[in-house]
């Protein structure tokens, strides 16, 4: 029997977890029927499926089905690289520490070590789903945990896209997600497995002796617990809790040092908790491309096969049929002929074609096409990069505030509490770190400041030509320092500060050197010609005293 504690605060959750899924019930209509025109293999806010049945039998046009993946896949590829790193770590508005070589190269050895760990995980599996999700339909769901623990060493990443409709969340005064309730179902088996026979409810044992894979419904929930940042998992800064729904007991009590589980939307509007896409705004062009290749698909077998009025000698009783083939019996004409309904298929296939343009251009076809094609040069995808940037500016900046940036805190958290990083150094004791996004995206933005630096040299450079002191204004080691932050390469390449001073010093020694060197020879050729010269005026007055 739970304890008066538990259940009181089993009915806090289950109460809040009910005010937050009165806002998901007013979404999962418009997710369901965008899920069926965008999605139709993904399973849509409660819908109950059979194992292998189909889910496009309402769909008649694949068009924004393709629109949808295409643009998925681009930001798949341009965002989260599955190639190349596409974050770093740096010290934020402190310019000065990051300028420090030891803090350099540890924090680029630390968001490698990270990287590595992205790639290892799941990660690149799931995020087409979550972009597919984003873009189609507003918002989507992930959840990021450790796998399995190992013997020794980190565990690692788990990912996972918990489709909307399936869960419901709530924000807090920054935008972020601070409660998440998911709903699940579980075997008996599996819940006596997962939770233990002390803590499953006696319905559930029962069933378990006789309907061992019978189904039950769970919630997974997750709130703050103001004041708590311990690292017991009952004293943890978020609570997770497990319920199952009929007697709406605790079966299990966890936490989270954070919050686990991010919410990226599209498009937001004020005062909603889920966001708007493309779907959205491509919605009433899909039903009706939908409808048009429907009624056009059933003008055309009218077509192909008309129905046809043949001759009887009689009185032609009911109604005319005028299905595919159908026969019509008439009076007085002995003619068998197709009856002709006046379908013009070819204003159809028109207005079919308007419509795919408009919800291709809902889903950013006129920037991410121009991307697809082989014959770019890297002049023209750059250029094509930084239009998809000011396009999608700030859709980008909600996917990272609401996805990216959680998961790569989460991440390092994680992995430092593990031991997985090389030992912090000194300098970096009370300093805030902050992330920079390098992916393709992110770089095509930063190409217009490394143009905009080579046009401010090369004007230098003029002035220059005419003042030498021109030059004195530029700190060329500030310089090299810039270009390779904005290319994006380790900065652990570079000599340290120190270094640098010392290859100055040594060379200018050595300069100094070879200059006195050159000056003592100097001096003394000059005294090797005097005295030859006294020699050969010596030999001359002896020469002529003879």
């Amino acid at each position: 029997m739970p304890d008066f504690a538990s259940s009181q605060l089993a009915e806090q959750i289950w109460r809040r977890k009910q005010q937050c899924w009165a806002e998901t019930d007013l979404w999962s209509p418009t997710w369901r029927e965008l899920s069926e025109f965008i999605r139709p293999n993904k399973k849509r806010a409660g819908e109950v499926r059979t194992p292998g049945g189909k889910q496009t039998e309402r769909l008649y046009d694949p068009t924004a089905v393709n629109a949808n993946r295409k643009l998925a896949n681009f930001l798949n590829g341009a965002v989260i690289s599955g190639s190349t790193r596409w974050f770093s770590l740096t010290t934020g508005d402190d310019a000065d520490l990051m300028r420090d070589h030891e803090v350099a190269v540890w924090l680029d050895d630390t968001a490698t070590r990270m990287y590595s760990q992205f790639q290892k995980s799941n990660l690149n599996a799931v995020a087409p789903q979550a972009f597919s999700s984003l873009s189609g339909l507003g918002s989507a769901g992930i959840f990021m945990d450790e796998r399995q623990r190992m013997a020794s060493g980190f565990p690692g990443f788990q990912f996972r896209v918990i489709p909307l409709g399936q869960f419901a969340c709530a924000l807090d005064g920054d935008g972020n997600v601070n409660q998440f309730y998911y709903d699940f179902e579980l075997t008996a088996t599996a819940a006596m497995g997962m939770f233990g026979k002390a803590k499953v409810p006696q319905y559930i044992k029962d069933a378990y002796e006789s309907r061992p894979f019978e189904k039950f419904w769970f919630t997974q929930a997750i709130e703050p617990r103001p004041g708590k940042s311990g690292i017991f998992s009952t004293d943890m800064a978020y609570g997770s809790y497990i319920l199952e729904h009929r007697e709406k007991s605790i079966v299990r009590e966890k936490g989270f040092p954070e919050m686990p589980f991010f919410v990226p939307r599209w498009d937001t509007e004020e005062g909603e908790v889920y966001g708007r896409g493309c779907g959205h705004i491509a919605l009433p062009d899909i039903r009706t491309l939908n409808k048009v290749k429907e009624l056009g698909l059933q003008a055309l077998a009218l077509q192909v096969r008309p129905p046809l009025q043949v001759p009887q000698d009689g009185v032609l009783g009911g109604t005319a049929r005028l299905t595919p083939a159908a026969q019509n019996v008439m009076i007085g004409d002995r003619e068998i002929k197709p009856i002709d309904l006046g379908h013009d298929l070819k204003s159809e296939m028109v207005k079919g074609e308007e419509l795919r343009e408009s919800i291709k251009s809902c889903f950013h076809r006129d920037i991410v096409e121009p991307l697809s094609k082989n014959y770019m040069t890297a002049t023209e995808v750059i250029q094509a990069l930084e239009l998809v940037y000011r396009e999608l500016g700030p859709t980008l900046g909600n996917i990272q505030t609401g996805w990216l940036k959680p998961m790569v805190d989460r991440a390092f958290n994680m992995m430092y509490r593990a031991g997985a990083f090389l030992p912090v150094p000194e300098q970096l004791a009370g300093a805030n770190l902050a992330i920079e996004y390098e992916g393709p995206l992110a770089r095509a933005q930063r190409t217009g400041d490394m143009t905009a630096l080579q046009t401010a040299l090369a004007l230098t450079a003029g002035v220059a030509q005419m003042d030498p002191q021109a030059v004195d204004n530029i700190d060329s080691d500030e310089v090299i320092r810039y270009q390779w932050e904005v290319l994006g390469i380790p900065t652990r390449i570079l000599r340290k500060s120190a270094d640098i001073k010392k290859i100055r010093e040594s060379r200018a020694q050595a300069a100094e050197a070879s200059a006195q060197a050159e000056q003592a020879q100097a001096v003394m050729d000059v005294a090797h010609t005097g005295a030859q010269a006294g020699k050969t005026m010596q030999e001359a007055q002896q020469v002529g005293n003879a």
